[in-house]
């Protein structure tokens, strides 16, 4: 109720889920924000400087130089990376899974023909599964920082090419191409995690499931779970920020000409 009161009053707000997020996102929402004003708010038409009147600038910086081709293509290449990251947790959850698998089947083939449990070879096959669980976490506690950095970076230099929408020339056919392929790539890359989630969402609770069984196993499977969450959190909130950026590179877009028909 309170925020359905904010927005006739000029109020902008939005809900973030971590300090990651609001940086790269709020940049975004304020340039466009200021690129709109005249145009859909504000009072009267935007003001609109002579050729002959320098631009004022700030003094630069490295990050600074950057273009905002350059920004795209950057942006793009991580999503790239991203992709063929996110394939390899894939793959390596799979394996992890027949593994489980294997160890249930030879867990039940302990308990068939009516014969007591042997406690001891139970306990090895539990432990063996514990290694690897354990040998899974490992990899991702390497791989979970890796994709949260390659994401920020990504989102990073799209909240800068957004502060640079009030220079794009109505005729910049390479920049809307630019563009075109970088919405094409964040729509590739959400939709996917959104997917890759929701299967290692499943696949974590199939892990939860799981009795604790040995010390060795607890742990292992105490460390897997963990790091399960923490991806899975990175993967959500990746997901909402590739959702305000597509608003945005849309946004950006539409500022541009359609594509060009000839050959």
């Amino acid at each position: 109720e309170f925020q359905r009161k904010l927005g006739p009053k000029g109020t902008l707000y939005w809900e973030f889920g971590s300090a990651e997020e609001f940086s790269p996102i709020v940049r975004m929402h304020i340039s466009r924000c200021v690129d709109d004003w005249g145009k859909k708010w504000g009072t009267g038409a935007a003001a609109v400087l002579p050729e002959d009147v320098p631009r004022p600038c700030s003094p630069s910086n490295a990050d600074d130089d950057e273009g905002f081709l350059d920004l795209i293509e950057n942006a793009t290449a991580s999503f790239e990376s991203l992709k063929e990251q996110s394939e390899h947790i894939g793959q390596s959850t799979v394996i992890l899974g027949s593994k489980m698998a294997e160890r249930t089947t030879e867990i039940e083939e302990t308990q068939s023909g009516g014969e007591p449990l042997n406690l001891k070879l139970a306990k090895r096959i539990y432990n063996t599964a514990a290694g690897d669980l354990e040998a899974y976490a490992t990899i991702m506690d390497a791989e979970v920082p890796i994709f949260a950095a390659r994401f920020k970076e990504a989102i990073e230099s799209y909240a800068k090419a957004a502060a640079m929408l009030p220079d794009f020339s109505s005729g910049d056919e390479e920049t809307a191409r630019q563009l075109d392929d970088a919405i094409q790539t964040a729509a590739a890359l959400r939709g996917g995690m959104d997917e890759a989630a929701q299967s290692l969402a499943g696949f974590r609770q199939a892990i939860a499931a799981h009795p604790r069984m040995t010390t060795q196993y607890n742990r292992a499977k105490r460390h897997a779970l963990s790091i399960l969450d923490t991806f899975l959190g990175e993967m959500k909130s990746g997901s909402n920020r590739l959702v305000e950026c597509q608003k945005v590179l849309g946004a950006m877009r539409a500022e541009l000409p359609a594509p060009s028909t000839q050959q």
